[in-house]
């Protein structure tokens, strides 16, 4: 399979019932990727603005994100949601710092965000604690 018809490295949904939307990603992540999932998070029918949103990195291997990146990713989320934003950040994040800084540029914006080790911190910031892991995705 050539890279053109591998299937994108993320995985989009929404909950209506819970008002949250999750992407999920994994393997190697370009910037370009994680524009993609979002726009595909945020064109789902099921998609409101005011839902809160998981964006779940644990799985992430290696992010391959320029600085020109951030921005349009920063765009794309700030511009489709007033909900919180919940990063989970894998290992590789933590280190190269981009789920940091990608919060930190939500933040300026005048939006909600916020960085976790896993998804259980995660929940407890959207005060989602009663909803079991396993169920967000």
């Amino acid at each position: 399979m050539d890279a053109s018809s591998a299937p994108p490295p993320f995985e989009a949904r929404v909950d209506p019932e819970e008002g949250l939307g999750t992407v999920r990603f994994a393997g190697r992540v370009t910037g370009a990727d994680m524009r993609a999932g979002a726009a595909t998070l945020f064109a789902l029918p099921e998609w409101e603005d005011s839902f809160d949103v998981i964006w779940d990195c644990s799985r992430v291997e290696a992010h391959i994100m320029g600085p020109e990146e951030m921005q349009p990713l920063v765009d794309e989320v700030t511009e489709h949601g007033r909900g919180h934003d919940a990063l989970v950040e894998s290992q590789v994040a933590a280190e190269d710092m981009v789920g940091d800084l990608l919060v930190r540029f939500i933040r300026r914006r005048g939006k909600s965000a916020s960085s976790h080790a896993n998804m259980e911190g995660a929940l407890r910031s959207l005060n989602r604690e009663s909803l079991p892991p396993s169920l967000v995705w």
